[in-house]
């Protein structure tokens, strides 16, 4: 699984509202105010954060397959019988 917060250029890991590790940061010279960064940076940015919002509503919720959750059993086992009545 990859982590909630990462760069939005290499991917490492970096802490909470950073968009940036240190080196990126450094490397492509965004150590200044986001206004000032260059559009190729800002629409990175846009896509990462769209992707951490992604992340956050998805993080409560399980996916199961309809086997595991039962639901073939939920709508197929029984069906002849209210019917046969």
């Amino acid at each position: 699984m990859e982590p909630d917060r990462q760069c939005m250029i290499c991917g490492l890991p970096v802490n909470n509202g950073a968009w940036l590790c240190i080196a990126c940061e450094r490397a492509y010279g965004l150590a200044i105010a986001f206004a000032g960064w260059p559009d190729w940076a800002k629409a990175l940015k846009d896509d990462e954060q769209k992707r951490r919002r992604r992340i956050a509503r998805y993080r409560g919720f399980t996916v199961l397959s309809y086997e595991e959750a039962g639901i073939e059993d939920l709508v197929y086992s029984g069906a002849d019988d209210s019917l046969a009545g």
